[in-house]
């Protein structure tokens, strides 16, 4: 419980994180994952 409670997002069942930074919590199409990891990615 106190795991989730302190979760860095509301939403805990499903999250993109790059790098540690946080970027959606929309489940992604293959393009816009692709465009994320291009513009994100280091």
């Amino acid at each position: 419980m106190e795991e989730a409670q302190n979760a860095p997002t509301p939403c805990t069942i499903y999250t993109v994180f790059i790098n540690g930074d946080f970027i959606t919590n929309e489940v992604l199409t293959e393009k816009k994952l692709v465009m994320y990891l291009e513009q994100y990615a280091k």
